[in-house]
């Protein structure tokens, strides 16, 4: 029976991830129930360039990292460190849905992420949102959404926190 791991994180967690995957692959442990080991992060860089080439050539270990075009926090640290696995690459800025975000830590968030994911039209290129999760998920913690769709901002709040939808 084949059993797959996968390990996911967003920021601080993804770069965790990074690693926890890396050391299962790297030590075996993945191989005795045929498991393959899997990550799929929006993670800042965890190892120079001998650490990443090792990463990439471990045969049972597929690493997916997602990508937000102008997420500034997936390019620190910025010297010495370098990528590993496979780049999925997303831009936000393409949403015709998100305001202009002018705070660069906020194209980091991982309801941008999401929406993001939600409208990537793979190698054609451009936006679309096919996936159908609410819009309004956007702004939960931020105020990402234009104005003109009327989702109040940081509506994720103590009192809603048991909404019930009918």
């Amino acid at each position: 029976r084949k059993i797959s791991i996968t390990i996911a994180g967003h920021s601080l967690g993804a770069a965790l991830a990074s690693l926890n995957a890396i050391d299962i692959a790297w030590n075996g442990y993945n191989r005795s129930c045929g498991i393959q080991s899997q990550h799929l992060a929006l993670s800042p860089r965890v190892g120079n360039l001998k650490f990443c080439n090792i990463a990439n050539s471990i045969p049972s270990l597929r690493l997916l990292r997602t990508a937000n075009l102008p997420d500034m926090v997936l390019k620190v640290p910025m010297t010495g460190y370098f990528d590993a696995g496979q780049e999925l690459l997303i831009n936000t800025q393409l949403s015709k849905y998100l305001k202009y975000l002018k705070n660069i830590y906020n194209w980091h968030s991982l309801e941008a992420y999401l929406h993001g994911l939600a409208g990537r039209q793979g190698t054609k290129g451009g936006f679309k949102l096919e996936v159908k999760r609410d819009m309004a998920l956007v702004n939960k913690h931020h105020s990402f959404l234009r104005d003109e769709y009327l989702v109040p901002d940081e509506w994720w709040v103590m009192m809603n926190r048991r909404m019930v939808q009918i």
